[in-house]
C-alpha cells in the first residue's frame, strides 16, 4: 500500500477506537517505552499529541524520561518552512496551540538539531522495516535528517506494523524503535 492509502485507512481505524481501548493501549504502550534504555540521553525530543485524533499521549512518558535524567523538549513548527525546530521544556514553559491544533512553546531556548539525542516521533502507522506513515507534510523527516546519523528515533502506534510501505523516498528516516501496546519492535 502506499503512504496515502495507509494514511486514510489508519486515521479511519484511531478514530474507531473507544476512550477505554485507548486508555488501555496507552498503559500497555508506556510499560513497553520503560524496556528502552535511555540511561546517557541527554535531550529528548517529544511532542504534544492533536487533540482530536486519538492519538497516543506521548506526554505520559515525561515521568520515565526525567526520571533518567533527560531534558525534554517539544517541537515548534514553521509552517512556512515545512520546518520544526526542538524547544527545551519545563513545568513554567508557555504552550500555544498552533493552526494545526498542536500544543507548543511560544517561548524558550532552541536546542540545535545536533545535541538532541532521542526523538519521539509521531505516525500514523509503521511497516517491519521501520518506515512510518505520518501526517504527510515531512516535518520529522526534514528535522531527522539535520540530527546526528546516531539520534534515537521512536514511534509510537496502537496498531502493529503493515507489511510495507510501497512508496518510501530516500527521504524518509526509518525508526529504531516503535511500540505497541504488544510488543516494542527493534529495527
Amino acid at each position: 500500500m502506499t503512504k496515502e492509502e495507509i494514511r486514510t485507512i489508519y486515521k479511519t481505524r484511531r478514530k474507531e477506537l473507544s476512550a477505554e481501548l485507548i486508555q488501555n493501549f496507552s498503559i500497555s504502550m508506556l510499560h513497553q517505552f520503560r524496556k528502552i534504555n535511555l540511561h546517557g540521553k541527554r535531550h529528548v525530543l517529544s511532542y504534544s499529541p492533536i487533540e482530536g485524533h486519538n492519538e497516543f499521549n506521548v506526554r505520559l512518558c515525561d515521568p520515565v524520561i526525567s526520571m533518567q535524567s533527560a531534558a525534554i523538549s517539544l517541537p515548534r513548527i514553521d509552517m512556512d518552512n515545512l520546518s520544526l525546530e526542538a524547544v527545551e521544556f519545563s513545568s513554567t514553559s508557555v504552550l500555544a496551540r498552533n493552526s494545526l491544533g498542536i500544543e507548543e512553546p511560544s517561548g524558550g531556548i532552541v536546542l540545535a538539531p545536533e545535541v538532541v539525542d532521542v526523538v519521539l516521533v509521531p505516525l500514523l502507522a509503521f511497516d517491519r522495516k521501520g518506515y512510518r506513515v505520518g501526517y504527510g507534510k515531512g516535518y520529522y523527516d526534514r528535522y531527522l535528517f539535520r540530527c546526528r546519523p546516531d539520534v534515537l528515533k521512536i514511534g509510537f502506534s496502537f496498531f502493529e506494523p503493515v507489511e510495507s510501505i510501497d512508496n518510501i523516498s530516500l527521504f524518509d528516516v526509518p525508526l529504531n524503535y516503535s511500540i505497541t501496546p504488544m510488543r516494542l519492535y527493534e529495527f
